[in-house]
């Protein structure tokens, strides 16, 4: 929060960015701040079946358990079994068991403040920290995708989908792969491969790519070969990178692969759609990409030997279209003196004019941009 020209912060902000506990002792007037790394260490020394830095799981999962004592939950482990569960700290330093130990891991999710659980037979749920089962263990494997919306990515017999954290069924689990494969594009403006600008999630089956929203609607039938341009041109700028989304535009690149039989190539072609499904532009591009200089980045598209700055272009594009709707809408309330009639003619006329624009076949780049 800012205050003139102070930046303040809540104790509870404070405590989620840095992963600290904080409190207030009234008695002495003193505020106690107790980092992460120290509160491990704590309490690994007074529980003793405390097992955070002592677990066997990797460093990730180890961090994320941590993070729980901040809640006053603890992974605790059985030393008979051998096995894992989660205690409650209550504020006299007893324990509460809220997860009985019997699973092989368990792993705390920070937003949602679940424990992923794997039994013994490998098989994965979701146990709320109120103790209560949320997702039966039946899955091979669920890992979060997103915490703000608690969506879920389910994995079995090598097929995905995705849940919520109450275990409904966002997406079947029909998919070979879902989310974008991070070792196959560059694009720092990907933060999160599962959900591309908080709505599209990209699925792959045989081969073939589409996207889906955060309630499971199809917003882009599965029927590109990509998602995103992973090649660029030769620029002579050193900074020059492939393009997956353009955030100026909310813009998906969507790639089509055609085959020539007479030469066995491949030749790839590009378009864009936005982060609803809406078609932007047609598959028509050879190449999307994005040039950094004085840390300003500018979003190209290649068509016939072109480079086009494809955000400008964009915003010129809807301007105008918006001008000839205003012209026309304008034209038949003079002419129609508000017969509603006249006003449907009005929007049949102006979807001709789209049309016919969009469908010629000249060399012209905007008319072959323009989606049919």
């Amino acid at each position: 929060m800012l205050k003139g020209e102070n930046l303040y912060i809540s104790s509870q902000g404070l405590s989620r960015a840095f992963n600290l506990n904080i409190s207030y002792d009234a008695t002495t007037n003193t505020v106690i701040i107790q980092t992460l790394p120290y509160l491990t260490t704590y309490y690994e020394g007074a529980i003793t079946t405390a097992s955070l830095e002592k677990s066997k799981f990797s460093d990730q999962v180890k961090f994320n358990n941590e993070k729980a004592i901040l809640n006053n939950l603890i992974v605790v482990q059985d030393e008979g079994t051998t096995l894992y569960g989660v205690d409650l700290i209550s504020n006299d330093g007893t324990l509460n068991s809220v997860i009985t130990p019997r699973y092989t891991q368990v792993e705390y999710m920070e937003g949602t403040e679940d424990f992923i659980v794997t039994t013994e037979d490998k098989k994965v749920g979701i146990i709320g920290s109120d103790g209560i089962t949320k997702v039966r263990p039946d899955y091979d494997k669920i890992e979060i995708i997103d915490k703000n919306a608690g969506l879920y990515l389910v994995t079995s017999s090598n097929k995905q989908g995705v849940i919520n954290s109450n275990g409904k069924i966002i997406i079947h689990q029909d998919y070979d792969t879902i989310g974008l494969n991070a070792d196959s594009y560059d694009d720092a403006n990907v933060t999160n491969r599962y959900l591309l600008f908080g709505n599209a999630i990209p699925v792959s089956l045989n081969d073939k790519w589409g996207l889906i929203d955060k309630n499971g609607e199809t917003i882009v039938p599965v029927e590109y070969n990509g998602i995103g341009c992973k090649e660029v041109p030769d620029t002579g700028n050193r900074n020059t990178n492939p393009v997956v989304v353009i955030p100026d535009i909310k813009g998906i690149v969507v790639e089509v692969d055609n085959e020539e039989q007479n030469n066995n190539t491949v030749t790839r072609k590009y378009g864009i759609v936005s982060n609803l499904g809406e078609p932007m532009i047609n598959v028509v591009l050879d190449n999307v990409y994005s040039t950094t200089i004085a840390d300003v980045t500018t979003y190209y598209v290649t068509f016939q030997n072109q480079a086009l700055d494809i955000v400008n272009w964009w915003y010129e594009e809807q301007s105008r279209q918006n001008n000839e709707n205003n012209s026309q809408d304008n034209g038949v309330v003079q002419e129609g003196n508000g017969n509603n009639q006249n006003v449907g003619n009005s929007n049949g006329e102006n979807d001709d004019i789209v049309q016919d624009s969009q469908i010629q076949q000249d060399d012209d780049l905007d008319s072959q941009m323009q989606q049919d």
